[in-house]
């Protein structure tokens, strides 16, 4: 997950998804990009998921194309956003995405085409679209591959101005 860590962002849903992410994937490892005055909170709650040694709090970075190519997935468990930068980029690097279907999320993500969509608030359904992720790596690739292809044609300086142009 990359992000500030604040409440609407709902990195404790993250991390309970990782916990049962866990359970079934023994070599998973969760990184959570980003900083913000509930860090505490988040540490103290990967301790009571016993899962402190699998969670890497890296804090603010500025190489996210590095963070975002070493990732199988990443996860926007937010409970709303507008359009997130994180999956925009992530999917620019190929990276499958999978998110709540919250605020602008539906609208940058096509359901098992450029990513997966889960219900809000609903760890077991996070969980599990990742797991069928990390367990289908040809999926995950095919959904890495088209939401690079639709973020190409669609955040493009070009269509920017386009825009901009039938706006004014």
């Amino acid at each position: 997950i990359v992000g500030r860590i604040f409440p609407i962002k709902n990195h404790a849903l993250f991390l309970e998804s990782a916990a049962r992410i866990a359970v079934q994937e023994p070599a998973a490892r969760f990184v959570i990009v980003g900083d913000g005055v509930f860090r505490p909170n988040l540490e103290n709650q990967a301790r009571q998921h016993g899962i402190t040694d699998r969670v890497l709090f890296t804090g603010w970075r500025r190489d996210l194309p590095r963070i975002y190519a070493d990732l199988n997935v990443l996860v926007v468990s937010s409970d709303n956003e507008g359009t997130p930068v994180s999956a925009i980029e992530a999917m620019a690097s190929s990276c499958p995405v999978v998110a709540t279907r919250v605020g602008g999320l539906p609208d940058l993500i096509e359901d098992q085409k450029t990513g997966r969509l889960v219900p809000p608030r609903d760890a077991e359904a996070l969980a599990s679209a990742v797991l069928d992720l990390l367990n289908n790596l040809q999926t995950a690739c095919k959904l890495g591959q088209n939401a690079r292809e639709a973020v190409r044609q669609r955040f493009t300086v070009q269509r920017l101005l386009s825009d901009m142009d039938h706006l004014y």
